[in-house]
């Protein structure tokens, strides 16, 4: 009996050892997992945050351009013309269209949509989204403007849903236009931060309020 007893103890000593032993390797095995995407979930935040930082960075560049630069002399007077329509408020409208730049410019069809392809090396509408999407950006990054919820904000530059607005915003600048909005906010003064979150809370109050009316 004694021997049996001995038996059954060592046995159960050694079960519990290999239930410590997995047990063990398990909670490794979750702590290394929870590391790893933790460490991927910090990259692609300090990437993202990089973006935004760039595109800033574009932005001020753009602004600060010349615009008398030397422009191969074909084309030269049509493409002045064009950019001049495109950094108007005319191309904010949700129906501006390559028609109406055509109009516009006073030019034919056909030398319009060459210049835009052959000259610039765009198609109209990611050449027309890229102007809204940095208009966008110059709204949202002087703490001076009025705050924009995404939708105010996609309409103000003239895109006609929200999601057509978040999808090219995405596409030229790399980033949601939620945590863009989130990072040049986060580079505020804590007083205005707190003058931001103020009127978005008015914005969306006026917004229920004609919703009930």
């Amino acid at each position: 009996m004694c021997i049996i007893k001995k038996q059954v103890k060592e046995r159960t000593i050694k079960y519990q050892k290999i239930l410590l032993i997995t047990f063990l390797t398990a909670f490794c095995l979750s702590i290394g997992a929870f590391l790893f995407i933790f460490i991927l979930y910090k990259k692609l935040i300090l990437s993202n945050t990089i973006l935004v930082d760039k595109n800033i960075e574009i932005i001020d560049i753009q602004d600060g351009t010349p615009k008398n630069q030397k422009e191969p002399k074909i084309n030269l007077e049509l493409k002045n013309t064009i950019l001049e329509i495109m950094n108007s408020p005319e191309i904010y409208k949700q129906d501006f269209d390559l028609d109406r730049l055509v109009k516009l410019s006073g030019a034919s069809y056909r030398d319009v949509s060459m210049l835009i392809n052959n000259v610039l090396n765009k198609n109209f509408y990611p050449f027309l989204n890229e102007y809204r999407i940095r208009e966008a950006q110059r709204l949202l990054k002087d703490p001076q403007n009025e705050v924009y919820t995404i939708e105010t904000l996609s309409k103000n530059v003239g895109f006609k849903s929200r999601s057509a607005f978040y999808n090219a915003f995405k596409e030229f600048t790399g980033v949601t236009p939620t945590f863009y909005i989130k990072s040049v906010s986060g580079k505020l003064p804590e007083k205005e931060q707190k003058e931001k979150k103020e009127k978005v809370k008015k914005e969306k109050e006026k917004g229920e309020k004609k919703a009930d009316n």
